[in-house]
């Protein structure tokens, strides 16, 4: 549906003239389509012929009418008063030169073969385009013969009127994270416009909602504007259906629906909306796509606590990781020397059996262990033995798990026993494969000394845990 104007011929028996702009799907031709209705709640008649000014005498020439109660049309500059067989406009409103510059005229006279009270046809031209411009606000009459009541359909009107003025609604664009809402304002750059009249082609007053085939709603508030939420919508994403909360984050789906505007004087447009959503699930899949190539870490060792090893990442030019310290770092191998207290360029890998390249810890199979250790919280829980674990216990089941040697130094006694740390392993053995990290767990992360830092002597890979909520990337819209 595109642009339409809608007004009524006042009278006795008022006519409502509906003028709406039509494509050809063929030759993309515009024309308009009339619908000449009457209102026969007061008094029955017959509708004999219709007339109108155009805004553009030039086109008159090349004007042509087609519908199938169409008997006759002329097109003259003030000149069309009279079709015939009673279908006129003879009298006051022609008088002086003031005849009209389009007529047609429909039926027969009288209403023994014909009774008219409602048609339509299409008013096209030789010379290309027609739009509502041509008779937007011009001057309308209509012939009616055999009006009153029925039984008694004695008298004729000949009436005038004015077409209105013309919406004119522009298409219009909007972007928001998945899930959430968006206010956009449709009027702001349309014509006319006195408010938002149906959405999706369902009639709205403010206040009113509509579900779209997308299953998200859009709404008309109080200051004209729509509301679009997309919460319970499904989008679909590269031939799949995917519900809001599932759009991944870096991924769009784009949703589009119909609005329809009236300027309050029986002009009508309609306009295109298309939204698009950025999706805003990180997994970790996602996760592990944003990640830094690399960057620099230093290591310490806390002998006199249980902290035991602590990195601090820098380097990395990614805000979320640059000047972190962990206190909960851990070797993956055994035996592997690595500089205390050293810059040491690395690179950052997922820690899972299929993102690390192949030779970076000794036994990746049971990587899924040791993701299931670093989300056990281990130094709050109690060893059985009158304490709680430390992380040199924690230290000593990786070790095990990733270089088949569980170990704990007990030359120093806040480092705990290797018989705890054979605990720790013995637990993650039975209950951790499979594991794989999730909202409100830690990411399990890999940092792997570069070549460079390995010919100097660098050779130990790092096993950290990383809040996921830390590595979450946000929804942005540019």
């Amino acid at each position: 549906m595109g642009r339409s104007l809608v007004f009524t011929i006042p009278g006795d028996v008022g006519t409502i003239i509906r003028v709406e702009e039509i494509t050809d799907p063929l030759t993309g031709i515009v024309s308009l389509r009339f619908d000449v209705t009457l209102d026969e709640s007061g008094a029955q008649a017959d509708l004999r012929g219709l007339f109108f000014d155009v805004a553009d005498s030039a086109l008159l020439g090349g004007l042509s009418v087609s519908g199938a109660d169409v008997t006759t049309s002329r097109f003259a500059r003030d000149a069309v008063t009279d079709l015939g067989n009673g279908a006129n406009m003879n009298g006051a409103l022609t008088k002086k030169g003031n005849g009209f510059d389009a007529g047609i005229a429909f039926g027969t006279p009288g209403i023994g073969k014909d009774d008219i009270d409602q048609t339509g046809f299409t008013l096209s031209s030789s010379a290309g385009d027609l739009s509502l411009e041509l008779i937007a606000q011009m001057r309308f009459g209509v012939r009616l013969t055999s009006v009153g009541p029925e039984g008694s359909r004695e008298d004729s009107l000949k009436l005038a009127g004015m077409a209105g003025g013309i919406a004119d609604a522009q298409d219009d664009a909007g972007a928001l994270c998945a899930t959430e809402s968006v206010t956009l304002d449709v009027l702001a750059n349309d014509i006319g416009a006195a408010g938002v009249v149906r959405v999706a082609g369902v009639a709205l007053a403010t206040g009113d909602s509509v579900t779209l085939d997308s299953g998200a709603v859009v709404t008309l508030t109080q200051d004209g504007t729509l509301r679009y939420d997309s919460a319970t919508g499904t989008y679909d994403v590269d031939g799949a259906s995917v519900a809001a909360g599932d759009l991944l984050i870096g991924s769009t789906a784009v949703d589009s629906f119909v609005y329809e505007i009236s300027n309050g004087a029986g002009g009508f447009d309609t306009a295109r909306v298309d939204v698009t959503l950025h999706g805003a699930l990180n997994t970790l899949d996602t996760i592990e796509a944003s990640l830094p190539q690399g960057g620099l870490f230093k290591v310490t060792l806390d002998t006199a606590g249980s902290a035991f090893y602590d990195l601090t990442i820098t380097g990395t030019g990614d805000a979320r990781l640059d000047g972190l310290t962990i206190d909960a770092a851990y070797c993956a191998a055994a035996h592997e020397p690595f500089d205390i207290g050293q810059t040491i360029a690395f690179e950052m890998y997922l820690a899972d059996a299929d993102s690390i390249p192949a030779g970076t810890v000794q036994r990746p199979e049971h990587l899924d262990e040791v993701n299931w250790i670093l989300n056990q919280d281990f130094t709050a829980m109690s060893n059985v033995s009158g304490g709680t674990f430390t992380q040199a216990e924690i230290q000593g089941a990786i070790w095990g798990l990733l270089d088949d040697f569980v170990f704990v130094n007990e030359v120093f006694p806040a480092f705990g026993k290797t018989a705890n740390a054979r605990k720790i392993y013995d637990m993650a053995l039975a209950q951790g494969d499979g594991f794989e990290a999730g909202a409100d767990d830690l990411v399990g992360l890999i940092l792997q000394p570069t070549a460079a830092a390995e010919s100097d002597g660098n050779h130990q890979p790092f096993v950290v845990g990383l809040a996921f909520e830390m590595l979450e990337q946000d929804c942005l819209i540019l």
